[in-house]
């Protein structure tokens, strides 16, 4: 959406195995760094105490546009690779396009959010727009049964009022 004539404008997002887009932060001006959002999403003094779980400390697969923190992974430098490294990069790199695969559901369900045309940046809330049609597409996960993405993980999901009810996470 980057051309001389539109504006773009991009969400910073973190999707669970089980297909619930658990954290939305945007919009930002499309030009900004990745880095930019996260430092402005708050994510980096909050994530490390919602990654714990029951005793487990859980981490987050992470775009390598983000710079290394203890609660992110990314995939192993094929240098000097090992058996172990690369089964472990081979398994991460299906697992990073669930991230795009949610996005994608929220354009399927509400198209509107993707037609560029139609969305006036300075004269509609459009970042409202798409906050809301993330939560909807959780919603509509909930009620069907899962997504693609909680397919792929064979994740249980939560149903829609336990959602509901979980929502202040969503940013």
């Amino acid at each position: 959406m980057d051309t001389s004539e539109n504006i773009a404008i991009k969400f910073q997002a973190i999707t669970c195995p089980n297909g619930i887009i658990a954290h939305l932060y945007g919009p930002e001006t499309g030009s900004r760094h990745d880095l930019h959002l996260l430092r402005r999403s708050g994510l980096k003094e909050n994530m490390p105490n919602w990654l714990h779980h029951n005793g487990i400390m859980y981490v987050i697969y992470r775009d390598p546009a983000y710079k290394l923190l203890s609660w992110m992974n990314l995939l192993f430098m094929r240098t000097n690779s090992v058996p172990q490294k690369e089964n472990f990069n081979a398994s991460m790199s299906s697992v990073h396009v669930s991230v795009e695969w949610g996005f994608g559901l929220i354009e399927k369900y509400w198209a509107f959010c993707d037609y560029h045309k139609n969305l006036k940046l300075w004269i509609q809330p459009v970042g409202v727009y798409y906050s809301v049609a993330c939560i909807l597409t959780n919603v509509h996960t909930c009620m069907n049964g899962g997504n693609q993405i909680s397919d792929f993980f064979k994740i249980s999901l939560p149903s829609a009022q336990e959602y509901l009810h979980s929502a202040p996470l969503l940013n």
